[in-house]
């Protein structure tokens, strides 16, 4: 079984698949410099619901999985993170406040 490669932008781990599909809350973290990318994530998702058509799911151990795109994913889902840069309203929610 083939592993995933791991790349480090800043310091911030990427993971992509074996065949080329990138994380895509690796990818929000990275780029937007969040700690919880989830909750963009679900902001772009309910924003954009057409970006899912280029999504897949790459399972991990215990049955959960992590959104993947491949690159032409990846150039849409880029463009639409566009808006997100220096947004600050994506932080971690406080603790109970969810």
């Amino acid at each position: 079984m083939e592993e995933n490669l791991v790349v480090h932008f800043d310091g911030d781990p990427v993971r992509f698949t074996p065949d080329g599909k990138l994380s895509v809350l690796d990818a929000i973290s990275a780029l937007v410099d969040s700690e919880c990318p989830t909750f963009l994530w679900d902001d772009v998702k309910k924003k954009h619901p057409e970006i899912m058509s280029y999504c897949g799911k790459l399972l991990l151990p215990k049955g959960q999985s992590l959104p993947v795109v491949d690159n032409e994913g990846w150039n849409r889902l880029s463009i639409v993170l566009m808006d997100y840069l220096g947004v600050s309203d994506f932080s971690c929610p406080e603790e109970g406040s969810i």
